[in-house]
């Protein structure tokens, strides 16, 4: 059966639906006006909480790093700051928590947010980056496997990233704050 003018296909969009979308969410528009005073209590509780625990672990990191060499927690506390800066991030911008501690999921949901932060971590033609694949297996090696090894010339380039990383994320972070403040006072 030929579809007709005025009638709609079942193949087409509804209004107000998103045409692409690859986590199949449906967006709509807030009913109420957006409360930013809450909004900017909410992330900074976040933002203080995880940034400070993301803080402590690389720093953490660092002392396992430099005072024994002790590679595998060096390892460990690194890829676990990266998911707390990820999960910080995503926090303050969207309001809500992430459902995923993959690293490297986390880093293609939020790239898009800072060029600075793909520079970090995205490949390019020049030089080939897998710091993010490499903590993801950090974070599934170092707790359940005897046969983790990683140089440590490969860490310290991990752990400079991550650090980069952070700093991205704390700027980044603290600019959607300052906006969150700025509009809950109008």
């Amino acid at each position: 059966m030929s579809n007709r003018i005025g009638r709609r296909s079942s193949t087409l969009p509804m209004p107000r639906e998103l045409l692409h979308c690859s986590d199949h969410y449906l967006f709509r528009r807030p009913k109420h006006p957006i409360d930013f005073a809450k909004a900017y209590a909410d992330a900074k509780f976040h933002f203080d909480t995880f940034r400070t625990l993301g803080n402590d672990l690389l720093e953490q990191a660092q002392d396992a790093f430099a005072g024994g060499r002790n590679v595998r927690l060096a390892a460990q506390f690194s890829a676990q700051a990266i998911v707390y800066f990820y999960h910080t991030l995503y926090y303050v911008y969207h309001g809500m928590e992430f459902d995923i501690h993959d690293p490297v999921v986390m880093h293609d949901r939020m790239r898009t947010l800072s060029t600075k932060l793909m520079l970090v971590f995205d490949d390019n033609h020049i030089e080939n980056i897998f710091t993010l694949p490499c903590l993801k297996q950090v974070l599934l090696k170092t707790s359940y496997s005897a046969e983790f090894y990683m140089a440590p010339q490969e860490l310290e380039m991990h752990m400079g990233r991550v650090q980069k990383a952070a700093e991205i994320i704390e700027n980044y972070c603290g600019l959607r704050l300052e906006l969150y403040k700025e509009l809950g006072t109008q």
